[in-house]
């Protein structure tokens, strides 16, 4: 099987090396991406933005991407 693994952010580094972008610019444009970070590290500070995730995700138009909710089931 095929691993595909998203790198978002590497601690405080920014950097625009070979066509990689950390952190990640979807961070900022997707709710998709945002919220499951706020999930995980609501105080975490974006390295660029220097808002915690938390505010970013206030801040975010939420009615232009909503996202849905469901049960994971193991």
């Amino acid at each position: 099987r095929t691993l595909d693994l998203d790198l978002l952010l590497y601690d405080d580094l920014v950097s625009h090396a070979n066509g990689i972008h950390l952190p990640r610019l979807e961070i900022t444009e997707h709710a998709c991406v945002l919220k499951p970070l706020v999930d995980l590290a609501p105080a975490l500070v974006h390295p660029v933005q220097h808002k915690s995730m938390q505010q970013l995700w206030q801040e975010f138009p939420q009615a232009s991407q909503p996202l849905v909710e469901t049960a994971l089931e193991l």
